[in-house]
């Protein structure tokens, strides 16, 4: 059987059979289950077992599988084939936690197992004959569309608190409700997550983010003070919030997608109401704080720096044309500066009810970078180590220059041959070099 004719599905099907052949007992078990019962295909398959990792392992690698001990001290392995991987977890019971992490002690009960889960639709289970195991009204509440802890709501949150960040996730994910009072206890526990590492938190705003529902979420976060907390690099005035959530709502009219990227940029920009020179360092901030790699902090960069400059206009269609290289090089896309930046500086202005004529520059600006694009995908008329050889230079910021003037003149159509470029630069730089 070939790796495409392997689904994940169907390989975490047959380390069930696995298991029960060598007679133990083992299940789907959390986001899996509760996937399939909302008719949606699940990304990742968890299993749950009463074997210990030691017997897990000895059973599947006597099946010629790959088993990596990925977690073994939570009772944790990680089986790889087919292109897939599927963690099975021991049945557990958790004995003591600090809002962090947790001791556990291995367990026989599939139930005990499931209180352990956040949310009554996260503790849902199933077997290799389709058989849902719910103790907590899961599958109701899935009906319901609530979210629901599985136990009390503080005391859930106080042993991890980024629970809370993962009650939002499936909010904005699903647009599931959950009780009113809840509010009161997300206000009292939000500081908790101070204890959790960034990474972690970053990881999971990651995930939000990725919804086209946000507006609600960011509304609460707004309530109970997680705004300030999660977002501490922002100028929170009085109106920041309110116009944040009058943003996210207008793109979420027009069903626009989301990604943390966009949401920081926008906020960025909204925050620091046309303040310019504070775009870098607070980017520079923002990106130190979250953790966020180097290709998201270059990505906001672009955006948000890139709107005040577009804002202004450009001297020349070569000076358009040279910006738009620019962030299309940043990001190392090709098509960076049409497919994401005009779209969202579009969208700024437009909330930001900036006068007509920045909507036209921006529009303006991809019409010259549409019908000149192809220059920019040329090969130069001279590349940089000609260039080095012809003015006797070295790597450094006065090639940078000189390699800048060659691009404009180009792509102003000034000049179009080889011979006529070297001439150019000669003229131009070889005694200001020299």
């Amino acid at each position: 059987m070939s790796n495409k004719e392997v689904t994940a599905f169907d390989f975490a099907c047959s380390l069930l059979l696995s298991l029960e052949t060598a007679g133990f007992e083992a299940r789907l078990v959390g986001g899996c289950v509760r996937d399939k019962l909302l008719g949606l295909e699940a990304k990742d398959y968890d299993i749950t077992t009463n074997a210990l990792p030691e017997e897990t392992t000895k059973v599947l690698e006597t099946a010629l599988l790959k088993v990596i001990p990925t977690g073994v001290d939570y009772g944790t392995v990680t089986v790889v084939s087919h292109g897939h991987s599927v963690e099975i977890t021991t049945l557990r019971e958790d004995v003591e936690t600090d809002g962090r992490r947790a001791r556990v002690k291995f367990g026989k009960s599939f139930e005990k197992d499931a209180a352990r889960r956040d949310f009554t639709i996260n503790s849902l289970s199933s077997d290799l004959r389709g058989n849902v195991y719910d103790y907590y009204e899961g599958k109701k509440h899935l009906k319901e569309k609530k979210i629901v802890f599985v136990g009390d709501p503080e005391t859930r949150i106080r042993e991890d608190f980024l629970r809370i960040l993962r009650l939002y996730r499936f909010k904005a994910r699903f647009r599931f409700s959950y009780d009113e009072a809840l509010e009161e206890i997300l206000l009292k526990t939000a500081s908790g997550l101070e204890k959790v590492s960034q990474e972690r938190i970053t990881g999971e705003l990651c995930e939000i983010f990725k919804s086209s529902h946000l507006t609600d979420v960011v509304r609460s976060f707004s309530k109970t003070g997680l705004l300030s907390i999660l977002f501490p690099f922002f100028e929170q005035k009085n109106s920041f919030a309110k116009k944040l959530i009058q943003f996210l709502e207008d793109l979420e009219k027009l069903g626009k997608k989301n990604s943390l990227v966009k949401f920081l940029s926008a906020a960025l920009l909204i925050s620091l109401d046309g303040k310019n020179s504070s775009y870098v360092n607070t980017v520079a901030d923002a990106a130190k704080f979250l953790k966020l790699s180097t290709q998201k902090k270059e990505t906001i960069l672009t955006l948000v720096c890139g709107f005040a400059q577009i804002s202004k206009g450009f001297d020349d269609h070569a000076s358009l044309l040279l910006f738009a290289k620019n962030c299309d090089k940043r990001r190392k896309k090709p098509y960076f500066f049409r497919d994401v930046c005009v779209p969202f500086w579009l969208e700024m202005a437009s909330f930001l009810n900036d006068e007509t004529k920045i909507i036209e520059k921006i529009q303006l600006s991809l019409l010259v970078y549409s019908k000149s694009h192809y220059k920019l995908l040329a090969t130069p008329l001279l590349d940089a180590k000609e260039i080095m050889t012809l003015l006797n230079l070295k790597p450094g910021v006065k090639l940078g220059k000189v390699l800048e003037e060659r691009d404009r003149v180009f792509l102003n159509g000034d000049i179009e041959t080889r011979e006529d470029m070297e001439v150019y630069l000669k003229k131009k730089f070889f005694l200001s070099l020299s």
